[in-house]
């Protein structure tokens, strides 16, 4: 995507960074250093300017000035992946804005820059190689393409073994993890897979117990892995999880209806084991809170309202059988 640095009318900043850019420009090869330096703060006005009017001109701008800063850069410049670092987060913040998948490609490609020159033992490793498998795990969201998952894989595994005890987001990189190995069996349908997710989502939970997102997760992996053996121990320990984490969430969080509902499926499916209808009735009153915190237009709301018209249409049909069964019952013998 070309940006005219030429004709162009912005806010006050934009105007101020453009001015700079072009006096900087001027500086001659002897003075490449502070030209970079230079360049790097216009980037950052540039790119505080698309934050505050979501332009797309701005974040080309600062997608064309962080990479001309890098360039100024020798390879073996300790500021080079930092600088690298700017292009790649600018590329993230483009593609979460307008949906540009080639962003994403640019996005990886600059992290295996800073990646390749950053050594092992350095403490931002371990959340460089965590960044590069979430954007192959983006692009996979985007394009179903199975290699990509394998390469998510592939880093975010390198990310928790290179992070080292006590690492402070060392329970992201474990939930990003679980949610990699989850879509790999949600696609390929092994079981392996989905007891991996598990065993990642436990990890996290033991490392921050009273975080929602693991204990969510983990509940829901569960239940998944009981839709598919039909193990009760894991519906029991999906309802146990899932009934933690809805009680960990706060009121009005945006994940709340979601975490209702996934209870309530998950008692559901304990009465389609057991036909108990104090499951049922659980799973009724969970849903309806879910359908009643959802906004309207909320991306959710259909999946939430589906899962209540199917939890009501079971009730309906087990008491219809349970009164033909009690009339039966209730019949003179011959």
């Amino acid at each position: 995507m070309k940006t005219n640095l030429t004709c162009f009318a912005g806010s006050d900043r934009q105007v101020d960074a453009l001015a700079s850019y072009f006096l900087l420009d001027l500086l001659g090869e002897d003075r490449l250093s502070l030209k970079a330096d230079g360049l790097k703060i216009c980037g950052d006005m540039f790119l505080m300017d698309f934050r505050d009017t979501g332009d797309l001109e701005g974040i080309c701008l600062a997608i064309k000035t962080y990479e001309k800063a890098a360039a100024c850069l020798s390879v073996d410049d300790p500021r080079l992946g930092g600088f690298l670092n700017d292009i790649s987060y600018a590329y993230g913040e483009r593609h979460e804005r307008f949906g540009l998948l080639d962003d994403v490609q640019e996005r990886i490609t600059t992290i295996q820059k800073v990646v390749a020159i950053t050594a092992e033992g350095d403490v931002i490793f371990p959340k460089l190689v965590s960044n590069l498998g979430s954007t192959f795990a983006l692009r996979f969201e985007r394009t179903g393409d199975l290699h990509d998952l394998s390469e998510a894989i592939q880093y975010q595994q390198r990310a928790v073994q290179s992070a080292p005890d006590g690492y402070p987001v060392l329970p992201l990189f474990l939930i990003k993890l679980g949610n990699s190995f989850q879509h790999r069996f949600t696609y390929t349908g092994d079981l392996q897979y989905i007891s991996e997710a598990i065993l990642h989502y436990q990890r996290a939970i033991q490392l921050m117990p009273d975080q929602a997102d693991p204990v969510h997760n983990f509940g829901v992996a569960l239940a998944v892995r009981f839709d598919q053996t039909g193990d009760i121990h894991d519906n029991f320990e999906a309802i146990r999880h899932l009934q933690r984490a809805v009680q960990l969430t706060p009121d009005g969080h945006v994940e709340l209806p979601i975490r209702l509902n996934n209870l309530g499926n998950s008692f559901m499916a304990r009465f389609e084991r057991n036909g108990d209808m104090g499951d049922i009735s659980e799973a009724i009153r969970l849903q309806q809170r879910a359908v009643q915190l959802t906004p309207d237009g909320h991306r959710s709301g259909s999946k939430i309202l589906d899962s209540h018209f199917c939890v009501a249409s079971n009730t309906l049909e087990k008491c219809m059988i349970f009164q033909r069964q009690s009339k039966i019952c209730n019949m003179p013998s011959n």
